[in-house]
């Protein structure tokens, strides 16, 4: 199947930072693949990288693969391979994105690298992955930690005494404590417990507990 040239050389010029006069001339002496339509110049991107790579020279050595550090080709490929923008690319290695197009365009022109399309296929769905996660994100508990540490909070109940009630658990706690290590003192959230599990096996103990309750005008 023959190649698609559905972008404007004058759009894949200003990616590689080149004049559009360079490349359309590239095009029309059939040195970069490509074809006029409507009064316009078409290219491709794998079709200019190809051209970039193996025809355009600078007129310096500012882009040169040579030039200060050599560059990890391995680290570079990885990147590509994960999505990593050319930005981010030519940040981690010191290097104008101009100079970071240039030596990817050597790379896939060797072979080595993922076609251009390629790249976008992987960063599209590296961006359809964020998108999907702050979606739960945004459903599900923001601090997975503090949600468990609240939970194990709640099965503390907070128990607001009438002062009489309070003041009759104590006496009865300061009784039976009496004598006792503090390892074995029974606590005011046991009492409670104890009492309240008492009561859910003899409902007659809630029952008289009602009516203590009653006597002290607190139900």
């Amino acid at each position: 199947m023959p190649e698609q040239y559905e972008t404007l050389a004058a759009q894949e010029a200003k990616r590689l930072g080149v004049s559009r006069t360079t490349l359309t001339l590239a095009i029309k002496g059939n040195i970069c693949a490509g074809e006029q339509r409507d009064g316009h110049w078409y290219t491709s991107s794998s079709a200019a990288e190809e051209w970039y790579a193996t025809h355009y020279r600078h007129r310096d050595a500012l882009h040169s693969d040579t030039k200060g550090r050599k560059w990890d080709d391995s680290k570079l490929l990885a990147m590509l391979d994960r999505g990593d923008e050319i930005d981010a690319i030519a940040n981690a290695f010191g290097r104008t994105p101009k100079a970071t197009r240039v030596k990817i365009a050597h790379l896939r022109a060797a072979g080595k690298a993922p076609a251009a399309a390629e790249t976008k296929t992987v960063r599209r769905k590296i961006e359809k992955i964020a998108e999907a996660k702050a979606i739960l994100a945004e459903e599900a508990p923001q601090d997975w930690y503090k949600q468990r540490r609240q939970e194990e909070r709640d099965g503390r109940i907070r128990l607001h005494l009438h002062p009489d009630v309070k003041a009759a658990f104590e006496r009865e706690l300061k009784r039976l404590n009496n004598g006792h290590g503090f390892e074995d003192r029974i606590t005011l959230a046991k009492w409670v417990t104890w009492a309240g599990l008492a009561a859910v096996a003899d409902p007659e103990i809630l029952k008289k507990g009602l009516r203590e309750s009653e006597k002290l005008g607190n139900k």
